[in-house]
């Protein structure tokens, strides 16, 4: 890491915690208010619903996506590739 990155990431992380300390009521009451669980509920299952959308499409390509049948052939392309390294 590069001297100006630390020194700019050390200020960053300074003036947080100078904010924090500042507005601590206010960022006590936004953070701790009580939530309505229903629209997270909601975002879980729709996100869950897209899973399973998703793993019904690549099901039909299981084999060739998680195994050596792909496009990466097994130990000739492994060896290629650690050549270059």
């Amino acid at each position: 890491m590069s001297p100006g990155l630390a020194v700019a990431l050390a200020l960053m992380a300074a003036s947080l915690v100078g904010l924090v300390a500042l507005y601590r009521e206010g960022l006590r009451r936004v953070l701790l208010r009580a939530v309505d669980p229903r629209p997270l509920a909601l975002l879980r299952i729709a996100f869950g619903c897209c899973l399973l959308v998703n793993l019904l499409e690549i099901a039909p390509l299981a084999s060739y996506l998680f195994s050596d049948e792909g496009s990466c052939r097994g130990p000739p392309s492994r060896s290629g590739w650690a050549a270059g390294r």
